[in-house]
């Protein structure tokens, strides 16, 4: 193409997928495929509320019953011969995507105490190896976990919810190796290197240390899958010996557990479809009684952080779209809830992040996602740009309660996903990664704009 000739614009899209697997109908509804295994009919009747139900396929949710993998095992290998004759176009598809991802790669390494911590991934390696650096990039490289060679012999292996233990010498974590999502939580010694005797079961995604590095709470399952009781188990004790802590009975709720980014409470929140509950507990004294900040209310939603001498309480309490009330730690009953960022119509405050000196307020208007930032100590705000018309901005973990330094990923239909560290004092943002796609990809050929009807 000769230089002066104007470059091709092409509207970005997102069909990409829609059209591999036109390409895989037709195959499909000409091939002769054998005839499906079929489960067998054991009726089981429930009775709830005077409404009768009857359940056919009920003895299929018993995984350890052989009959029940003798199906499964039926059902997939039915599905290997339906589709047998598409598996050239499967493996075109998946080189063509593979073909699109850095295989060797790097995140951006957080600063969380000491530390720089991340993860990284190595071409024809499965699974990422979970790493940090001391004080420094240069800093030699201290491998926390090596995902591979924890997954050899398993035919499926992951690990979910690392939890750092305050004084960075323990790792807590979560190992999954039956696809159950029913976690054993396990802890490394990161002095010794080794994995303590320590093996909780059915632990439900969720565990936190105490600030003595020795006590962690966690989350279980109840027999629905539903994360329903909190635990405390303190390391060298016997499993089977944990604590209870909180247990919610209501099957409309769901339990979360997480800890205030000072690191001060832990954060139980028993949460339904539009209201629940949150109780704290200082991560000081995990053997205390957890404390209701404000008891189950029809309608009312509100999440809890911790600031200096206060709770900042984000709640829909009179305000359709949230605001922010603050509430002395001594005394966080309702009455002594005091307006601190105002309810504003047509902006959703979805969520915070709190820093000593630094409050980020995460809202969507006008359809699109923005960022709001408080400087807590003279009250001043403004609002982050961006060069788009049509973007999302995602949450980084910004651990570092003393940070004036907020991260975030933005991406966009035109700009692959990035992550910026923004100055919250100087008001800068700095580019440090954007993700790479491979197979020559240029976003200067396309271009994407709001149309509004």
């Amino acid at each position: 193409m000769a230089a002066s000739s104007p470059r091709p614009v092409r509207a970005a899209t997102a069909t990409i997928a829609l059209a591999a697997v036109a390409l895989l109908v037709p195959d499909l509804m000409h091939a002769q495929a054998p005839a499906p295994p079929s489960a067998a009919r054991r009726p089981r009747v429930d009775t709830l509320h005077g409404d009768v139900r009857t359940d056919d396929y009920f003895w299929l949710r018993n995984r350890n019953d052989p009959e029940v993998i003798r199906y499964l095992d039926a059902e997939n290998a039915h599905t290997e011969a339906a589709l047998r004759h598409t598996e050239p176009m499967q493996e075109q598809l998946y080189q063509e995507m593979l073909g699109r991802i850095q295989q060797t790669d790097l995140s951006v390494p957080e600063r969380f105490g000491p530390y720089f911590y991340y993860s990284r991934t190595e071409e024809g390696k499965q699974y990422p190896i979970y790493a940090r650096k001391r004080g420094s990039l240069d800093a030699p490289e201290e491998i926390l976990l090596d995902h591979n060679a924890m997954a050899e012999g398993h035919e499926y292996y992951t690990i979910a919810s690392q939890r750092i233990s305050p004084d960075h010498q323990r790792l807590a974590f979560l190992v999954d190796s039956t696809g159950s999502e029913q976690f054993v939580m396990m802890v490394k010694d990161l002095r010794t290197g080794e994995i303590l005797p320590d093996r909780v079961p059915n632990v439900a995604w969720a565990a936190e240390w105490a600030n003595d590095n020795r006590t962690l709470l966690y989350t279980t399952f109840d027999s629905a899958q539903r994360s329903d009781k909190v635990w405390r188990h303190r390391l060298g004790d016997d499993p089977a010996k944990a604590q209870l802590v909180f247990h919610e009975p209501d099957v409309l709720y769901n339990v979360g557990l997480s800890k205030t980014k000072s690191q001060r409470f832990f954060v139980i929140e028993s949460a339904g479809f539009n209201n629940g509950d949150v109780r704290v507990i200082d991560a000081n004294t995990p053997t205390a009684e957890p404390r209701v900040i404000f008891p189950r209310t029809r309608d009312l939603e509100y999440t809890v952080e911790h600031h200096g001498d206060d709770f900042l309480i984000l709640t829909n309490d009179g305000a359709q779209n949230f605001q922010l009330m603050r509430a002395p730690i001594a005394d966080p009953t309702r009455e002594r809830w005091t307006p601190f960022v105002a309810h504003r119509e047509g902006v959703l405050v979805e969520g915070m992040d709190v820093f000593r000196d630094w409050l980020v307020l995460y809202e969507r208007g006008n359809a699109t996602r923005g960022m709001q930032i408080r400087n807590l100590r003279d009250g001043t705000t403004h609002q982050v740009t961006f060069p788009e018309e049509v973007f999302t901005i995602g949450r980084a973990a910004n651990r570092d309660y003393e940070s004036s330094v907020l991260r975030f990923s933005y991406s966009s239909p035109v700009t692959p996903q990035s992550v910026y560290d923004y100055d919250m004092a100087a008001r800068t943002r700095t580019l440090l990664k954007t993700t790479e796609v491979l197979g020559g990809y240029d976003p200067s050929l396309y271009r994407s704009e709001r149309i509004w009807a």
